[in-house]
């Protein structure tokens, strides 16, 4: 087999063919821009040969013993990745509510550039089906690639960085979310962007002075052309946290861990405060830095729980945010022991012998006659006897018991047991307090009050008898299998909420508005678009539908229900804070820039040339920084004379123009 190729052709040569080489053969040729396959198949056929005459092997006896060929042992799934360390209720239930939770969190990074970086956490409930896993760098989607690999599979969720980049630094976050809540997990990846190129100077130091001076000259000839920098003194700016510290809950002794990311200029100092005291680096609190703030509180105490204070401070002001530390602490059961009651000693008498003996005791008296004797009786100390008691069961039943309660056999069963006999007696309650509701109304009038002659010049009703209603076995009370949803919506738009409800007989549903009965209308309705689910829309929702929403399932046997809270933002009024302002160049200048701000972050907006859209490209840049929008104009020539608008997308009639004066080149330092 050989494999030869030229310019935009490659070709495969069998030279000796088998009935091993017919397979199909796939060619695959990739570049930076994607790849492409084509196949083919091989048939080979087979001359016909005679069948071989048949061949007996004898086999001597004793020479060859039988051996025992076990089946290959295979790792199980869920030692595979570890999951020795899951507990029994990490397991998904789809009677509970269980919502996501990460029992391993990510763990920073920090590596060179073009290395394997990897992120992994355990996650539970285990086997969720409504689980979604997601993974996040800096707040947004992770973008595809195929240098990325992601696996989640029996609680591991695991992200694999085959080559990262200086780019990839930054926050990444895996989220897990299901049907009843969301959580999340964060680590930090540091690259270090390693530069294969020297950019300093290799002339001696006394020589340096003469390159400046020569970069200088060609600045004034060439007109400053692109790739001669211009170094610009930065703008103070006021410190902000960009990553708040998280509260923490730990048990004691354990280690309590903070993270946090400050931005500003000059670099601003960072300090945290426990309980109002300053922290110092020591054994018990590290503190260290590298692009982010971290505090680590080393087996925590008691006594550590309150506040924690971070600070950022340079010239221009002063920033700081407060966390909660809460330490759980440890159960002593020497004080459960101190206060024990002390166990009675009883005392049970020698078998045959008296607990008592009778002493002679004389009667001191001054008188000359004869003194009695007086016999007393005194008790015996006896001593406590205790028998060992005999153990009747054998070793083998006592391994067998002890097996059983450590997997917790029968209380899995009592368990089980209560449960279902619980849900019985809830039912047989729950019918028999129907029943009294239901057939108190059905009472017969009394004889007495029915043979009673009626009063002289008053008009006869007839007594109406309400139909005995039958309540049956059968039946079930209504029972809500999908709750409704809190909501955020934005104004004008609709909001929705589903709730999936069964019961024998079939429930109706009602809706309530924080309380009040809805009713339905053009702007708000309820339908059942499949069965045992009733769906609720509000049309053009406004401010003051913010409330409670609740709806209630009902039928003969019971009623159920479920709320939710609407909540409607009215749409943020955007000004413009700072409007451009106009900017003198001259010809052949390296750039100009214009800056607009906003009175609310992250919007986009949209440049003009003279009302001709412009993009971000080799002669205009654009930058947005939170509120704050650039426009930077690169080689400067006669042409860029115009004005230059800012403008909001989302609504036209908010901008700001400002004109761009190129003056010609002054030739007089020539």
């Amino acid at each position: 087999m050989m494999i030869a190729g030229t310019k935009g052709e490659s070709a495969l040569d069998i030279e000796s063919t088998t009935q091993m080489e017919a397979a199909w053969y796939t060619s695959t040729a990739i570049n930076r821009a994607g790849r492409d396959t084509t196949r083919c198949r091989v048939n080979v056929e087979a001359e016909p040969l005679e069948p071989e005459p048949e061949r007996k092997l004898i086999i001597p006896k004793s020479i060859y013993k039988a051996r025992e060929v076990a089946a290959p042992e295979l790792e199980p799934l869920h030692l595979r990745y570890g999951q020795e360390q899951w507990e029994e209720g990490d397991l998904y239930d789809k009677e509970k509510e269980q919502r996501p939770f990460f029992k391993k969190k990510l763990t920073s990074v920090r590596l060179k550039q073009f290395g394997p970086a990897h992120f992994e956490c355990r996650l539970t409930p285990i086997g969720d089906p409504n689980m979604m896993v997601e993974w996040l760098h800096d707040g947004k989607p992770l973008e595809a690639a195929n240098r990325f690999r992601m696996v989640s599979e029996f609680g591991y969720c695991s992200l694999d960085y085959e080559v990262a980049y200086s780019r990839d630094s930054g926050i990444i976050t895996c989220r897990a979310t299901n049907k009843y809540s969301t959580d999340q997990t964060s680590a930090t990846l540091i690259v270090k962007d390693e530069k294969g190129l020297v950019e300093e100077s290799q002339l001696p130091e006394g020589r340096r002075g003469i390159q400046r001076m020569q970069e200088l000259e060609k600045q004034a000839l060439e007109g400053a052309k692109t790739g001669v920098t211009i170094e610009v003194p930065l703008e103070p700016i006021k410190p902000e946290i960009v990553l708040f510290p998280e509260p923490c809950h730990v048990m004691e002794g354990e280690t309590a861990r903070y993270r946090c990311r400050v931005t500003g200029y000059p670099q601003p100092r960072v300090c945290w405060y426990l309980n109002g005291q300053l922290v110092h680096k020591s054994k018990r609190f590290r503190l260290r830095y590298d692009g982010i703030h971290y505090l680590d509180i080393v087996e925590c105490k008691p006594y550590d729980s309150g506040d924690v204070r971070l600070t950022a401070e340079n010239p221009e002001g002063l920033t700081e945010h407060t966390v909660e530390l809460a330490i759980e602490p440890r159960e002593d059961f020497r004080t459960v022991l101190r206060h024990a009651p002390e166990p009675k000693v009883e005392v049970h008498p020698e078998p045959g012998k008296p607990f008592f003996e009778v002493v002679k005791v004389k009667e001191l008296t001054s008188s000359p006659e004869p003194v009695p004797v007086v016999e007393l009786v005194k008790l015996k100390k006896v001593e406590r006897i205790t028998h060992a008691k005999i153990k009747e069961e054998t070793e083998e039943l006592r391994s067998k018991f002890k097996r059983r309660t450590e997997e917790g056999y029968y209380e899995a069963l009592t368990a089980v047991e209560l449960k279902s006999r619980k849900r019985e007696d809830d039912y047989e309650d729950m019918l028999r307090r129907k029943r009294e509701e239901l057939l108190h109304r059905t009472k017969e009038i009394p004889e007495e009050v029915k043979k009673a002659p009626l009063p002289e010049g008053k008009v006869t009703i007839p007594v109406i008898k309400p139909e005995r209603i039958q309540l049956s076995p059968s039946m079930e009370a209504p029972k809500i299998l999908e709750r409704i949803q809190s909501q955020t919506v934005a104004a004008a738009a609709e909001a929705h909420f589903q709730v999936r409800v069964v019961g024998k007989p079939d429930p109706e549903c009602e809706w309530f508005k924080n309380g009040v009965r809805l009713d339905k209308s053009e702007r708000i309705y309820w339908y059942w678009p499949e069965d045992n689910v009733c769906k609720l829309v509000i049309r053009e929702v406004v401010p003051e539908d913010s409330a409670s929403i609740t709806v209630k399932a009902v039928n003969i046997a019971g009623e159920a229900s479920s709320h939710a809270f609407l909540l409607v933002q009215g749409k943020p009024v955007i000004t413009i804070t700072q409007a451009l302002v106009d900017v003198k160049a001259k010809e052949k200048d390296t750039m100009a820039t214009f800056e607009c701000e906003l009175s609310e972050p992250f919007f986009k907006v949209q440049w003009f040339k003279n009302d001709e859209p412009i993009s971000s490209g080799d002669k205009y840049r654009t930058h947005s920084d939170r509120k704050v929008h650039f426009l930077s104009v690169l080689i400067i020539d006669m042409d860029d004379d115009a004005n230059y608008t800012c403008s909001l997308v989302d609504d036209p009639s908010v901008k700001s123009t400002a004109r761009l004066r190129v003056e010609g080149k002054d030739f007089s330092m020539c």
